[in-house]
């Protein structure tokens, strides 16, 4: 199983407004299943530590937000499905806490695909060579899209 993540390159700064890109594979329970058959349905993240200023929609997705969360739901009778959907947020970054190199901030998500199934990317445990489908301490849950922020 490929994990969700943030894209983000060296950390954001703090105290500054920046983009989060998420990027949300596509993994069917069956390979080989057509992606017209099964595909992302939406993607809820939790920014807790960061202000949402806000989200982007794409063709295929609308969003909303709050100040802490964010959500994209793919549009009633889109018909573009891809194997990986690329998400935008744009927030606030934090400026308590951060110590003179770096922090990092969990972004738990969750994603719903379209036969009704559900990947919860929510775990704050950091391992190596983790593997979000086996036992804890990373199933059932696979691990939080993870953000740096350094010191600005």
């Amino acid at each position: 199983m490929a994990s969700a993540s943030a894209h983000v390159r060296g950390g954001l700064l703090g105290n500054s407004i920046q983009t989060i890109t998420y990027s949300e594979p596509v993994e069917p329970p069956v390979a080989g299943t057509p992606l017209s058959k099964f595909h992302n349905r939406s993607l809820a993240v939790s920014l807790p530590d960061f202000t949402v200023k806000r989200c982007l929609p794409t063709p295929e997705f609308t969003c909303t937000f709050d100040a802490h969360h964010v959500k994209w739901k793919r549009n009633q009778g889109s018909r573009l499905f891809q194997a990986v959907d690329v998400f935008q947020v744009v927030v606030l970054t934090p400026n308590k806490n951060v110590p003179p190199n770096f922090s990092a901030f969990f972004t738990p998500a969750i994603q719903k695909y379209s036969d009704g199934s559900v990947v919860k990317w929510a775990s704050t445990t950091v391992a190596q060579d983790c593997d979000p489908g086996g036992p804890p301490p990373c199933g059932p849950e696979g691990p939080a899209p993870l953000i740096r922020v350094i010191a600005h």
